[in-house]
């Protein structure tokens, strides 16, 4: 008897490896050790990178692989933070701790639903709105470079006003770019994007991850003075376009 494996299984089990780190994430998250729990997102972040990598190299990229991949991500990217800020915030807030801790997990999962149902197809050159990995990143990489153990009221207020922050952005249709992969064509492309994502990488594996979270940060405040230049742009042609059409045309008189 002949057993066919498909070519599907190998990006599969990758993102399997993501759902499994952020269950791992949750267990930690619980026991209150929040710098491992964080590393452990880190860790679903790469396999859900390689995931999309492995895909495009057996050529097998499917609506059950994104299917897969947005549920797995709903747990790494969504569920984990959300453990994660609540073991940080409870104690500081109780209640009101627990609505902010929330919405990573809800906004993530809108986020997600939302990309599934506009998805035409499986290369993309941007993105609407923060994508749940950055925004999951972004909380993991706050344990990285705030102590999480000795937290002031600052620093928690501070990751209140984060944790609300980035949620919305999820949602928002700020034009995000899709990550640069390491190749010629990218950096030919987009060298700006290209440059800036390597030299964060380097930055953040340097200082083992305590300046990821500066980078991040940075990251998605430029692409949001991006969007907002966009959008500025865009309003200011359409603004001369009717300009234009309004403008009655001026007609020659011959005696």
């Amino acid at each position: 008897m002949k057993i066919r494996v498909s070519r599907s299984v190998l990006p599969s089990l990758f993102t399997i490896m993501n759902l499994f780190f952020g269950f791992l994430a949750v267990i930690y998250a619980f026991r209150n050790e929040p710098v491992m729990a964080a590393w452990y997102i880190v860790f679903g972040a790469v396999f859900d990178a390689l995931d999309g990598v492995m895909a495009r190299l057996t050529k097998s990229s499917s609506e059950f692989g994104v299917e897969l991949d947005s549920l797995c991500d709903a747990v790494t990217f969504g569920a984990a933070p959300s453990f994660l800020i609540y073991s940080m915030l409870y104690p500081r807030f109780e209640v009101f701790g627990i609505l902010i801790a929330s919405m990573p997990l809800i906004f993530g999962v809108l986020r997600l639903a939302r990309f599934n149902v506009q998805l035409t197809g499986f290369n993309k050159d941007h993105f609407n709105g923060v994508p749940t990995p950055i925004s999951a990143l972004t909380f993991a990489s706050f344990v990285f470079f705030f102590d999480p153990a000795a937290l002031t009221d600052l620093q928690l207020y501070m990751l209140a006003a984060l944790t609300i922050t980035i949620s919305f952005l999820m949602v928002s249709t700020i034009w995000f770019p899709v990550l640069p992969k390491p190749t010629k064509r990218d950096l030919r492309e987009h060298p700006v994007v290209t440059v800036i994502f390597y030299s964060g990488i380097i930055v953040a594996a340097v200082t083992r991850g305590k300046w990821l979270f500066p980078v991040i940060v940075g990251a998605i405040l430029l692409t949001a003075g991006i969007s907002l230049c966009r959008f500025l742009a865009k309003m200011f042609r359409k603004t001369e376009n009717e300009e234009d059409e309004d403008a009655e045309p001026v007609t020659a008189n011959h005696s």
